[in-house]
C-alpha cells in the first residue's frame, strides 16, 4: 500500500494487478496508464509486466497495518471486477475491507456489467470510469448498471476523466458523487471551462458533492466529498460470506433507457 499524488485518496493499494480490457484510442493505441506503468515491473512480477489479472495475496495484510482512518484506492494498477478475476480473490478482498473499518475503500472499475448484485461493505464505493470518447458500452447501459447497485453500495459514483467530449447529461440520479479531471502527458487536455459550469450547476441543484481535479485548471476549488454513516456496517464477513462465486452476472440489456434529468 502507497501513498499517492492523486488527489480524492490517500493510498493506492493493488492486492489484484492487470486487466483484460486494454483500453485503446482510435488508432489501437493502449492509452491506459496503468498498462503502461506495469511495464516497469519486468523484473520484479512477469505477470504485472504482461498485466495479466492476478492476485497478490502478500499484500492483503496491509491495510491492517495502518489504523488511522484514510480513503485507499482499491486496484489502482488493474481491474477488480475483470471478468478473468477469480471471484475467490474478490472475496478474500472483500474480507480485508470489512475488517478495516476505519478505512474507505473506492473502487473504480471500466467493467461495471462485471459488478456482481450483492451487498457490499458500507466503507467500500463503487465508481464508472467514463471519458466521453473511447467508451466501449452504450452510457445508458452504464446506468442501467449502476441503478441495481443503488441498495446495495454506499456511495456509488463518476469519475469522468480524462473529460474529453460532453456528451453525459441526465446522469446524476444514478451516482452519488462526481469527479472530473482532465487528461496529463503530451496529449494534455483541460476540459472546456463551460462544459465543468454545467457540472457544477447540476452538482448544486442536485446537493451531489464534486471533486474537480487540479488539471482541469477551473478558476473555482470544488473538492467535495460524499457524506456517508459511520456505525451503518453490515454484519461481519465471517458472519456470513459473499459467495460471489454462485451469484448470476448480470448481461448489458440492448435496450435504451430513458436517462432524461
Amino acid at each position: 500500500m502507497n501513498p499517492t499524488k492523486i488527489e480524492w485518496c490517500d493510498y493506492t493499494w493493488n492486492p489484484i494487478v492487470g486487466c483484460s480490457k486494454k483500453c485503446h484510442d482510435e488508432n489501437g493505441k493502449i492509452w491506459c496508464y496503468a498498462y503502461w506503468q506495469a511495464k516497469r515491473m519486468k523484473q520484479k512480477c512477469n505477470k504485472c509486466y504482461n498485466f495479466i489479472p492476478h492476485i497478490h495475496r502478500e499484500r492483503l495484510i496491509e491495510p491492517y497495518k495502518k489504523k488511522k482512518p484514510a480513503k485507499i484506492f482499491l486496484c489502482s494498477m488493474g481491474e477488480f471486477f475483470d471478468k478473468k478475476v477469480d471471484p475467490s480473490w474478490q472475496e478474500d478482498i472483500l474480507e480485508v475491507i470489512y475488517d478495516n473499518k476505519q478505512h474507505t475503500f473506492i473502487s473504480l472499475t471500466k467493467q461495471p456489467q462485471n459488478i456482481p448484485i450483492i451487498d457490499y461493505p458500507k466503507n467500500m464505493w463503487i465508481g464508472v470510469s467514463l471519458n466521453g470518447k473511447y467508451d466501449d458500452i452504450s452510457f445508458n447501459s452504464w446506468c442501467r448498471f449502476f441503478d441495481d447497485l443503488k441498495d446495495k453500495v454506499s456511495i456509488r459514483f463518476v469519475s469522468l476523466e480524462p473529460y474529453l467530449n460532453k456528451k453525459y447529461d441526465g446522469f446524476l440520479r444514478y451516482f452519488d458523487w462526481v469527479i472530473v479531471g482532465g487528461l496529463t502527458g503530451h496529449k494534455k487536455f483541460s476540459p472546456p471551462k463551460e462544459w465543468i459550469d454545467e457540472i457544477v450547476k447540476s452538482c448544486d441543484i442536485n446537493k451531489k458533492p464534486l471533486f474537480i481535479k487540479d488539471n482541469c485548471n477551473y478558476p473555482i476549488v470544488k473538492r467535495q466529498f460524499p457524506k456517508v454513516i459511520k456505525n451503518g456496517q453490515n454484519n461481519s464477513i465471517r458472519e456470513r460470506r459473499f459467495f460471489i462465486t454462485n451469484k448470476k452476472m448480470d448481461k448489458p440489456d440492448q435496450k435504451t433507457w430513458n436517462i432524461g434529468p
